[in-house]
């Protein structure tokens, strides 16, 4: 089985990386739990589509890093942003 940074693929490690770097992003889908945070991040990606087949320069950087989103483990998304929550409070 693939592995990638201490995830399962490297889609998945890109996905964690813009919701961590991304404050919007962040915001929106720390604590979530990972059926959540697809479907927001679904909602999201096609709020960047500004007519048909056009997207912003932000969706494209997104789907560029990322590739397939096929791939994603959103469950490890999940747990990735809801470790970061739990920190925060400590």
């Amino acid at each position: 089985m693939e592995s990638y940074n201490g995830y399962q693929n490297r889609e998945t490690y890109d996905v964690v990386l813009w919701c961590q770097n991304d404050e919007g992003l962040y915001h929106m889908f720390r604590g979530q739990d990972a059926q959540t945070i697809k479907a927001q991040f679904q909602e999201w990606a096609d709020q960047q589509v500004t007519e048909p087949m056009e997207l912003t320069e932000e969706l494209r950087a997104v789907l560029r890093d990322i590739g397939s989103l096929w791939r994603v483990n959103w469950y490890e998304v999940s747990d990735a942003l809801t470790d970061e929550t739990k920190e925060e409070s400590v």
